[in-house]
């Protein structure tokens, strides 16, 4: 029990030890609006960012985050966090994901910028749907995709579930699949 016990003690330190804190970074404000400066003093532009609050936010070619707007198929409410799970102010609708649902998401289909699990991206809320069956579920956290039977899917809080479509669709959004699992 106690060689146990050292082993564990052991295993710990060493996964400590080579953790790497991520680039924090920090928010700014001007005149002009609100930005997110990394450590190495470089910004964000043109691109999606998750931050640690877990939301994502859509920066333009200035770097400046963008806000009550649309950036492809996706919106950004009033705070610059992308609504999910929700009706916009324009009365449209997103999905789980962000995305525009509906006959007006395939007109906009071609200028969509669309954030995947390798990027920096937010969302509010992440939800599963009640009524479509997903083969396949992702983690926004971890970046992991999984079986919808995965033991792993069952512990995983509801807010960090995506629902994706098919094994296609989890790699195509930049998501691993789980060594458990194996999807």
């Amino acid at each position: 029990m106690k060689k146990a016990r050292r082993i564990l003690a052991a295993a710990l330190i060493m996964i400590m030890a080579f953790c790497v804190p991520a680039s924090a970074g920090s928010w700014m404000q001007n005149e002009k609006g609100w930005w997110y400066q990394n450590d190495d003093g470089t910004f964000q532009k043109s691109q999606w960012f998750k931050d640690t609050d877990g939301l994502w936010y859509y920066f333009n070619e200035e770097g400046y985050m963008l806000r009550d707007q649309w950036v492809g198929n996706y919106y950004v409410g009033p705070t610059g966090a992308m609504l999910v799970n929700t009706t916009t102010p324009d009365g449209k609708k997103v999905g789980a994901d962000g995305a525009l649902i509906g006959a007006s998401a395939a007109a906009t289909a071609a200028s969509t910028v669309t954030p995947t699990a390798t990027e920096t991206k937010t969302t509010e809320t992440v939800k599963t749907a009640q009524t479509k069956s997903y083969s396949y579920i992702g983690n926004c956290n971890s970046g992991i995709f999984h079986r919808s039977t995965c033991p792993s899917v069952k512990r995983m809080n509801d807010e960090n579930k995506v629902e994706l479509e098919s094994r296609q669709d989890a790699v195509d959004r930049g998501y691993k699949p789980c060594k458990n699992c194996n999807p």
